[in-house]
């Protein structure tokens, strides 16, 4: 149980020994515990419960308001300190109560290193290194109704464990120079930098957004009343699951009208036209557990293969009405959700999660920034600041740059050093046409097969993403000379396979590790077929997509202490850093992003000498959605 030193002002000999600690023990543990769960923080600042430090994990000093953090600033700003999940407890300090603490060590972020799957709270890394039991028992949503005394024991018993775990992880980490060289130049700096960014935030143009809103908000009732006008009447013995209507009308553009009956939302409504009144082919059934189960799909690829190949008419007509209705109130959903994530001044602060997906990208949350539509009428809505721009620096097919390397595929890389267009170069050695048509089937077979997918999947990916229709066929086909005109592609997928299902485990350049037991699992295995075969794909994945985050990741760090004071980066969205520019700061700072994002000679630290070239884009416009080339 830890010795707990309240910091009030009526214990003064407690700030004298604190003082002690700081001096004599550089490295302390710091925890805070907030009413951080409001809905909207920017709006509804959250309210200092306690805060906790420890300097030598058993004595704490634990601080109960913010005027009592006053007279410990000096401490919290100068000395470094052991976080667990540092991004949230700096980023609070920092927004809400004007403190800058110095996170130097993380132990989440150490032990989402050594193995990303892992549980990373910290009752399972207390229990899993410290052998130590659960203890947290605190309502955090109601924290405020608990005795302080329980919420001070819990914070003290947390940064005690906080600063206790920094050796054992720390000499995990260390065994591996590696991941300790990820660690100290990629991971940690990166989620100080991300800290700022959330800071920072991305400005939002409201009276557009208002107007996108309406505007969909018509599109949707419009559809809802067309889809409702083409749907048949319930069958004998379902009516049971829709509303009774008041009267059946059947109208000459038919088949029946029934207004405020059909719910396209209804998964079991949309199964009941298609399959049991149309008598359409069952092309796909759900999954439960990973297994198909006995129902019928209404995913979006099949509501897509219907309407493009079995239908005609005026169900293809229904089936294309309730694609558009499926993303309009997908579309609504976003447009719903910002503005309760907004600031007082119409600026929206994304928390980023580096330490949340397994790849080593990065994901946010309130709202996920990573999800917007690449639509231009909806990322219009993001920018319009006065005397700046909106500045988009990103890779130029860096996975692809980055497999071709690991690959060692001669032609690819060949290509990347003569700066030809891949995807041209794809379509005119596979389907034999070069034309700018033809580019957007290359453009598929790049991405659709980078990591192995058969003819089923790449015909999926090529419908869902890239709008390309091909038969079976034509995709077994154009997988077979895909792989005949890049073979260094095939045999790296053969030996990573092996050497995934030997070790089970997948190691990227930079060395970060993704631990995969099921691909160890024997072929012969037949019900473990599908988990082994996923991973596989996802230790073949891991390689490219992790090394591809901390080529990002490196360049945000590199990038960000070197801007003009008055440029701010305002988002990281996949392959890309976004950026608020002065109108008159735009040459200089697109240079400078563009020269350190190209820059990677500090992959010798790495021994990594990467024959490939590295391609930044620079677009600059008023807003997310308005861009040109710079």
């Amino acid at each position: 149980m830890p010795n707990i030193l309240y910091m009030t002002a009526d214990a003064p000999f407690n700030h004298d020994t604190l003082k002690a600690h700081a001096a004599n023990n550089a490295l302390g543990a710091l925890d805070i515990e907030t009413t951080w769960l409001a809905d909207n923080p920017w709006v509804d600042k959250p309210e200092l419960v306690c805060l906790g430090i420890t300097f030598d994990g058993y004595h704490t000093f634990v601080f109960r308001n913010d005027e009592e953090l006053v007279r410990a600033k000096a401490i919290l700003e100068h000395n470094p300190f052991i976080m667990q999940n540092g991004l949230f407890d700096r980023l609070i300090l920092k927004e809400f109560f004007s403190i800058d603490t110095r996170l130097v060590h993380d132990t989440m972020a150490m032990q989402y290193l050594l193995d990303p799957d892992l549980p990373k709270g910290l009752e399972a890394l207390s229990e899993r290194y410290l052998g130590l039991d659960p203890y947290k028992n605190v309502d955090y949503k109601h924290i405020l109704d608990e005795p302080f005394e329980k919420i001070a024991e819990m914070n003290a018993e947390d940064v005690c464990r906080t600063w206790n775990l920094m050796r054992p992880l720390a000499d995990q980490i260390n065994d591996n120079p590696d991941l300790a060289r990820v660690y100290q130049w990629i991971l940690m700096p990166a989620v100080n930098n991300l800290i700022e960014i959330t800071r920072n935030g991305i400005p939002v143009y409201q009276e557009k957004l208002a107007r996108l809103t309406d505007d969909t908000e018509k599109r949707v009732a419009g559809l809802l009343d067309s889809l409702r006008k083409y749907t048949p009447r319930p069958g004998e013995g379902y009516e049971g699951c829709w509303p009774k209507p008041t009267k059946w009308k059947v109208t000459q553009d038919g088949p029946y009208e029934a207004p405020g009956i059909f719910n396209p939302a209804s998964p079991n409504q949309v199964r009941h036209v298609l399959y049991d009144l149309w008598d359409l082919p069952v092309l796909e059934y759900t999954k439960k557990d990973n297994k198909p189960t006995d129902t019928p799909s209404t995913n979006a690829d099949v509501l897509l293969r219907l309407e493009t190949h079995e239908t005609t008419g005026k169900k293809q007509k229904w089936l294309s009405m309730l694609r558009d209705y499926r993303k309009q109130t997908k579309t609504l959903s976003y447009l719903h959700a910002w503005p309760g994530f907004m600031d007082a001044d119409g600026w929206m602060h994304p928390r980023y999660k580096p330490l949340h997906v397994v790849t080593g990208r990065l994901s946010s949350e309130k709202p996920n920034i990573m999800q917007v539509p690449r639509s231009k009428e909806i990322r219009s809505c993001f920018g319009y600041v006065d005397g700046h721009k909106w500045m988009k620096a990103d890779f130029s097919q860096i996975e692809l740059r980055i497999a071709a390397w690991i690959a060692k595929e001669e032609a690819m890389l060949q290509a990347y050093r003569d700066g030809e267009d891949l995807h041209t170069l794809t379509a005119k050695l596979v389907l034999g046409d070069d034309s700018p048509e033809a580019r957007q089937a290359g453009k598929t077979l790049n991405f659709g097969l980078l990591y192995g997918s058969g003819p089923a999947t790449l015909q999926r990916i090529a419908r869902n993403d890239y709008g390309v229709h091909m038969s079976f066929a034509e995709a077994k086909r154009y997988k077979r000379e895909f792989f005949r005109v890049y073979p260094g592609l095939d045999r790296w997928h053969r030996t990573a396979e092996q050497e995934i299902c030997s070790s089970g485990l997948s190691r990227s350049p930079l060395g970060r590790i993704r631990y995969l037991p099921n691909a160890r699992v024997p072929q012969s295995v037949e019900a473990m077929r599908g988990k082994r075969l996923a991973a596989i794909r996802e230790g073949i994945n891991h390689r490219v997509q992790s090394f591809a985050s901390d080529l990002l990741l490196m360049s945000l760090n590199r990038i960000m202490p070197e801007l003009p004071e008055e440029v701010s980066v305002i988002a990281e969205v996949h392959d890309e850093i976004d950026l608020l520019v002065p109108d008159g700061l735009v040459l200089v700072t697109g240079e400078l992003v563009r020269k350190t994002m190209e820059d990677v000679s500090w992959l010798e630290r790495f021994g990594i000498d990467l024959g490939v070239p590295v391609v930044a884009s620079i677009e600059v416009g008023s807003s997310w959605g308005e861009l040109e080339d710079m």
